[in-house]
C-alpha cells in the first residue's frame, strides 16, 4: 500500500503505521481521526532556544534589507517620494510576519526532506493556485494563521521546489475556505463621538487609558517640542546571507503575490489620502501603537513620523521585557523616542529608550486579591500549533507536551485539593487544539471557569500558571498567591529577565515540572496566605513585581509627569535617562519590593 505524507489536514483514513504528517497542525480540528496522534514523532527545525533566537535575528536582517527594496518599489508604483523611515514604519510588521511564516515553513520542509527524502511517498498538494491577494494586512495575517487552505498552498509551493525524486506530488481537493475575519466593531458612545470630533489625538493609544485621551492630548499640545531624529536606512549587510538563494526567490515571489491591496493597490491610495489630511505637529510627542495590525493606524503613525513627530510606544503584553526574542518590536525599541514599560529597562540587549512607568493597564488590579472561595485556578495559554511566528512560546511539537502537562499537574494534586481545582481555558482568540474539553475529560473532578476572569483570579485561594505572560503580570500586580510551572526551553527568557525568574524558583514559586508544582500546591493549601507572606517569597515576588508589574496609586498623575519629562528630552539626551517622577513621593507610590 502506498505510503503518504500529508502537509495539509489529515484524511479520515490516516494510518500512523504507514503515513506521515508534516506537523501537528495537520491534526488541527482533526484530532479524532487518529488515537494518540500526539505521540507521533514530528520534526521540529527550531527545537532549541538557540535555534529560535538565531532565526529571529536572521529574519530581522532580512526585513531590514527588504524594507529598503520595497520602499523604492512602492514609491515608484504610487508616484511618491516618501523617505525610508515612512515605509519602514508602515511595512515592517507585514515583512516580519511573512518572513517568519515563510522561513518556518521552508525549514520544516527541509527537515522533512532530510528525514524522509529517501522514502517513496505520495504527497497530496494544492497545485496551480497562487495564494489570493488580500484586502489588508489583518486579513493576510488571519489567513496565514487560521486558514488551512492558505497554509497548505504555501507548503505546496515550497514543496514544489524542495521535493526529492522519491516523492510523488499529487493534486488534492482544497478544504472549505475559511471566512475572512469579521471587521472591527465600530466605536460607540463617547469613544465614537471623540473620534468624529478629533480624528487624530496626540495621545492615541496606551493600554489601560481610555477616557483620559483628550486630557493627555491637551497636555502634549502644550508640552515642549524637540526635533525628531529621522530614521536612516541601516548600512548594507557585509556578511553573506544565511538564507539559501532558492528560499529568497520563493520569499520575494510570495511577497509579491500576497502583498495586501492596502500596500500595493488602490486601498493604499485611499488610506494614504485620509492619513495625509490629518494635521501633524513637528516635535510633538505622538503616543500610539505604531506596531498595530491596522493598516490605518500604522499609516497615520508613518505620516506623523515623516512630519517630525516623536513616536512613543508602550508595552502591551507580558512577553515584552521577558522573552528571548522580540519580533515586531525591534524598531519600537531602537527608533522610537521612547518605549514605556511595566518596570524593565532592557530586553535581549536591544538598544533603545525603554523606560519604566506606573502601568495603567495593571493599576486597576493593584493588590486586589481577597480570597472569596477556596479554589485553585489553573489558567492556560493559547494552543497555537502552526509555528508561523518566532515568539518565545512552545514550538508546534512542544505545544503537545505543554497541553499534556496541564493534565499531569491536575492529576498530581492531592485528593483533598483536586476537587477544588478549576480550569480557565484560553478564550481571547481561536485555538488550534482542543483545550477545555481535552483537560476536563481527563480530570473529571475539575470544572471549567467562565465569565469574569479578573473576579475569578482575584478571588481564588491559589492561582496556578503554566506559562509566563500577561496573566502572570496581572496576577502579580493583584498580589494573587500563585504556583507556576513550565518547561524552561519552551518559554525561553532573555538574559535580563532570567535572574528574577530564578529567584521565584529558589523561593518555591516557580517549578519546571508539573508534578513538583502540584506537590507544592498540596503542601501549602491549608495556609496559602501564610506561605505567600514568608520572607523569601515576599522578597522574590516583590522584586519581580517591581521589575515587570510596577503599579501604584495616582497613576494618572504619574503618567502626566512621565509624558512631560519625555517631551523635554532632546535627540542628544541619554536614551537611558529616567523621565519617571523622582523623589520621596514617587518612591512611596510604587509597590517596590513590598508585598502587602
Amino acid at each position: 500500500m502506498t505510503r503518504r505524507l500529508f502537509i495539509g489536514p489529515v484524511p479520515d483514513d490516516f494510518d500512523p503505521t504507514r503515513d506521515r504528517a508534516a506537523g501537528p497542525w495537520c491534526f488541527a480540528g482533526r484530532e479524532s481521526v487518529c488515537a494518540d496522534w500526539e505521540l507521533l514523532d514530528f520534526v521540529e527545525p527550531f527545537d532549541t532556544p538557540g535555534k529560535l533566537i538565531a532565526a529571529e535575528a536572521q529574519i530581522a536582517a532580512l526585513v531590514d534589507d527588504r524594507v529598503a527594496e520595497w520602499a523604492d518599489r512602492l514609491n515608484d508604483a504610487h508616484g511618491l517620494h516618501r523617505p525610508y523611515g515612512f515605509w519602514r514604519r508602515y511595512l515592517s510588521i507585514w515583512l516580519w510576519f511573512v518572513a517568519m511564516a515563510a522561513w518556518a515553513r521552508w525549514r520544516n520542509t527541509e527537515t522533512l526532506v532530510e528525514r524522509f527524502g529517501g522514502d517513496a511517498l505520495e504527497v497530496p498538494v494544492l497545485a496551480g493556485d497562487e495564494p489570493d491577494r488580500n484586502a489588508d494586512f489583518p486579513t493576510l495575517m488571519y489567513r496565514t494563521l487560521s486558514d488551512p487552505g492558505f497554509q497548505w498552498r504555501m507548503d505546496s509551493a515550497i514543496l514544489a521546489l524542495l521535493a526529492p525524486p522519491a516523492w510523488m506530488l499529487v493534486p488534492a481537493t482544497p478544504p472549505a475556505a475559511v471566512p475572512d475575519p469579521a471587521p472591527a466593531a465600530p466605536r460607540k458612545g463617547t469613544a465614537a463621538l471623540i473620534r468624529r470630533m478629533l480624528p487624530r489625538l496626540a495621545f492615541d493609544h496606551l493600554p489601560g487609558v481610555a477616557r483620559g485621551k483628550p486630557f493627555y492630548s491637551l497636555l502634549l499640545a502644550v508640552a515642549p517640542r524637540r526635533p525628531a531624529v529621522p530614521v536612516e536606512p541601516p548600512p548594507a549587510a557585509a556578511a553573506e546571507s544565511p538564507f539559501p538563494t532558492a528560499f529568497l526567490e520563493f520569499f520575494d515571489g510570495f511577497l509579491a503575490h500576497t502583498a495586501p491591496d492596502s500596500i500595493v493597490g488602490a486601498r493604499f491610495a485611499a488610506l494614504d489620502r485620509e492619513a495625509a489630511r490629518l494635521r501633524c505637529a513637528p516635535g510633538r510627542l505622538y503616543v500610539t501603537n505604531s506596531r498595530s495590525p491596522s493598516d490605518r493606524e500604522r499609516l497615520i503613525a508613518a505620516h506623523a513620523e515623516m512630519a517630525g513627530e516623536r513616536l512613543v510606544n508602550a508595552q502591551h503584553g507580558g512577553w515584552e521585557g521577558t522573552a528571548a526574542t522580540v519580533p515586531w518590536n525591534r524598531q519600537a525599541y531602537g527608533e522610537d523616542h521612547a518605549f514605556l514599560t511595566w518596570g524593565w529597562e532592557r530586553q535581549a540587549y536591544l538598544p533603545g529608550r525603554c523606560l519604566p512607568f506606573l502601568a495603567p493597564a495593571l493599576g486597576a488590579l493593584r493588590d486586589r486579591h481577597r480570597e472569596r472561595n477556596a479554589e485553585l485556578l489553573l489558567v492556560g495559554a493559547r494552543l497555537a500549533i502552526n509555528g508561523m511566528r518566532f515568539d518565545c512560546v512552545p514550538r508546534p511539537r512542544a505545544m503537545l507536551r505543554y497541553r499534556a502537562d496541564k493534565v499531569r499537574f491536575l492529576r498530581a494534586l492531592p485528593d483533598a485539593v483536586r476537587p477544588s481545582a478549576r480550569y480557565r481555558p484560553y478564550t481571547r482568540d481561536r485555538v488550534d487544539l482542543e483545550d477545555g474539553p481535552y483537560v476536563l475529560s481527563r480530570v473529571p473532578e475539575v470544572r471549567s471557569v467562565d465569565g469574569d476572569f479578573d473576579a475569578a483570579m482575584t478571588g481564588c485561594r491559589l492561582l496556578a500558571l503554566d506559562h509566563p505572560g500577561t496573566t502572570m503580570h496581572r496576577a502579580m500586580a493583584a498580589n494573587v498567591p500563585m504556583v507556576c510551572f513550565w518547561n524552561r526551553d519552551d518559554w525561553p527568557l532573555c538574559d535580563e529577565a532570567r535572574p528574577y525568574f530564578d529567584a521565584l524558583r529558589d523561593a518555591g514559586v516557580l517549578f519546571h515540572d508539573p508534578v513538583e508544582a502540584a506537590q507544592r500546591a498540596g503542601e501549602i493549601w491549608d495556609d496559602v496566605r501564610g506561605w505567600w507572606m514568608r520572607p523569601e517569597v515576599v522578597e522574590a515576588v516583590g522584586a519581580w513585581r517591581h521589575q515587570f508589574a510596577r503599579t501604584g496609586p495616582n497613576v494618572g498623575l504619574a503618567l502626566a509627569g512621565t509624558l512631560w519629562r519625555l517631551s523635554r528630552m532632546g535627540p542628544n539626551q541619554a536614551r537611558d535617562a529616567m523621565p519617571i517622577p523622582n523623589g520621596r513621593w514617587y518612591a512611596s507610590q510604587t509597590n517596590s519590593r513590598v508585598v502587602h
